[in-house]
């Protein structure tokens, strides 16, 4: 569009001008006056701000390109400030001709040359890049503004992660408190886990960690959420450390993933170095936590260090149901159905055990072959109109079929035909079958 400009020239510039004014509508006063008289890059600086035209914008660029005025950055922030707005395919080429000129490119003059390629459609991210790269200041706005069209380019891309690893080295105190460094790194962060680019975003925490920055909560719960769905175990367990050494929270949810990922893995070095953590950063209170230690242990056979996560979670926490069932079901899964029923004993003496855990109890019961046990449970809770299960009442009749304990099957079938419980059919013709014989020995 532009290459082809011809100059022009003092005694032509009238009629310049009116073939300007016919193209684009009128020119400004500024304009007029710089074409009349040729020169003076304060009526140029003038004349940009007051234009909006991109073809008589680029004109006095190149109008005073070629005057033998001397040119100060005054005049280049002012024709980026013109790209900015109007001619954004054109910064490069002014950013080319400042650095020619000797002009030192400060803060202001390069983040308006970013400002300018973010204007453009697409966004001019290579050309931001290189320019970064070998011209811009490694200050925190300048950062901050490259940051910026990344993100609008959905490409955070590794040479930037390479100038920002620079300029973190460079500047391990941040020069302005007001400078939005959180933010930039929030962006940086959550742009690249977006991207699936979590091994990234992992490699520059110990630069943010260093410049004494800290990531917002939420981009912490994302990242420690998205490093777990990855199945990136050493790495969650790096940055639970980190976390906790910076008085950081560790979401509990996302580190009890962490355990049951490490469970299925088998990675029992690092189930319990998570447990010496959760001990530690008292996740030990979190039943989600606490769950899934018991099951990563008890899945890998180490039902010892199960039963002792479960033994200091109560010293510190009163266990709900599902800190229970995953400690009875440890048990059971081990064949130590004595050991389930003790422990359901012992926190009925202590607790109010609740509904579900009552019904629970049942199949325990019946488990173990203490048939009379289970019936009490089960009659107590048909006294308080609690509905009980087919699941639950055909373990109570295999229990008292294995052990002869024909007395209970009345109460069992009555319950059932009351019910109108779905049985399964083996167990109505066992019902049947032993009904009709308790029948005929009376």
């Amino acid at each position: 569009m532009f290459g082809s400009r011809q100059f022009v020239r003092v005694g032509a510039a009238p009629s310049v001008l009116r073939g300007l004014q016919q193209e684009h509508g009128a020119p400004s006063n500024a304009f007029q006056a710089l074409m009349l008289s040729g020169s003076g890059t304060s009526l140029a600086v003038r004349a940009l701000r007051q234009e909006t035209d991109p073809e008589r914008g680029w004109l006095v660029f190149r109008r005073v390109l070629e005057s033998r005025a001397r040119i100060g950055r005054r005049f280049f922030v002012a024709m980026m400030s013109f790209c900015k707005g109007h001619l954004p395919s054109q910064a490069r080429a002014v950013l080319n001709a400042a650095t020619s000129r000797r002009v030192e490119i400060n803060e202001r003059l390069f983040c308006l040359f970013i400002d300018a390629c973010l204007s453009a459609t697409p966004p001019m991210l290579q050309d931001a890049l290189d320019a970064y790269a070998k011209l811009g200041p490694r200050s925190c706005k300048s950062v901050h503004a490259v940051a910026r069209i990344c993100r609008a380019s959905n490409q955070p891309s590794d040479d930037l992660w390479a100038l920002l690893a620079e300029y973190l080295m460079r500047n391990r105190r941040l020069v302005s408190p007001s400078c939005p460094t959180q933010t930039l790194f929030d962006n940086l962060v959550v742009s690249l886990l977006a991207q699936n680019r979590i091994q990234r975003a992992l490699d520059v925490l110990p630069l943010i960690t260093r410049s004494g920055i800290r990531l917002s909560e939420r981009t912490r719960a994302r990242l420690q959420s998205d490093i777990a769905r990855a199945g990136l175990l050493t790495d969650a367990v790096a940055v639970f450390d980190g976390l906790a050494a910076d008085g950081e929270h560790v979401d509990g949810h996302t580190f009890a993933n962490v355990v049951a990922a490490c469970g299925r893995a088998s990675d029992m070095t690092t189930v319990r170095l998570l447990y010496q953590f959760a001990v530690s950063s008292m996740l030990i209170v979190n039943a989600p936590v606490v769950d899934s230690l018991i099951e990563a242990f008890e899945r890998n056979g180490d039902l010892h260090t199960a039963e002792h996560v479960f033994r200091c979670h109560c010293i510190v926490a009163v266990p709900n149901v599902s800190t229970l069932t995953a400690m009875l079901g440890s048990c059971i899964n081990n064949g130590l159905l004595l050991d389930a029923v003790d422990t359901l004993n012992r926190f009925s003496d202590a607790l109010s055990v609740p509904l579900d855990l009552r019904v629970a109890m049942i199949s325990v019961f019946a488990g173990a072959d203490r048939v009379p046990d289970a019936m009490d449970a089960f009659r107590q809770l048909v006294r308080e109109n609690v509905d009980i299960d087919a699941s639950v009442l055909t373990a109570l009749f295999d229990a008292c079929q294995r052990v002869g304990y024909a007395s209970a099957l009345d109460v069992l079938h009555q319950y059932a035909t009351d019910k109108a419980l779905p049985l399964d059919e083996h167990v109505v013709s066992e019902f049947c079958f032993t009904f009709d014989n308790s029948c005929k020995e009376r």
